[in-house]
């Protein structure tokens, strides 16, 4: 038995980093097709990129919420729309905080938009008004979070 987890433990380094560099390739492609769709409002593109199970400022459902999350981000003239760009524009940054994701869990790599949103004490100094993060699954990236931050 412990054969088999000295052997299976480099194979699983393997596939990790492995992942690690398929994702660093996609990172950038998808990010400028990313902030493009959002600047256009291009909710079908958006929605492609989008996790199904996406979460927003209006909570975390089992069904698919992407467009209530483009409809509340319509909401005060465009406010949330306007809130994503800005929080883009910043620049997005590798994160392994597992509270950033939708299940708590680290399930591929992570990045965080805005780079400031990847540390705890931004949170806690409230100096994050929204922040979105992205995961790499199942060999691309999808957006998981955009949030309004922080109660």
């Amino acid at each position: 038995m412990l054969l088999g987890l000295a052997v299976s433990s480099p194979q699983a380094a393997t596939i990790q980093q492995s992942q690690q560099v398929s994702a660093q390739k996609a990172w950038v492609p998808f990010f400028i097709a990313f902030r493009a769709a959002v600047k256009k409002r291009d909710r079908v593109a958006l929605k492609e990129m989008m996790a199904r199970d996406f979460f927003s400022t209006l909570g975390h459902h089992a069904s698919d919420q992407r467009e209530a999350a483009f409809e509340y981000w319509d909401g005060q003239k465009g406010r949330g729309w306007r809130a994503l760009e800005r929080v883009l524009a910043k620049g997005a940054v590798r994160t392994t905080d597992k509270g950033l994701s939708n299940t708590g869990e680290l399930e591929g790599p992570m990045r965080v938009a805005p780079p400031s949103a990847a540390k705890r004490s931004s949170f806690r100094k409230n100096i994050i008004d929204w922040y979105a993060v992205f995961q790499y699954s199942d060999g691309r990236w999808y957006c998981i979070t955009f949030i309004e931050c922080c109660d």
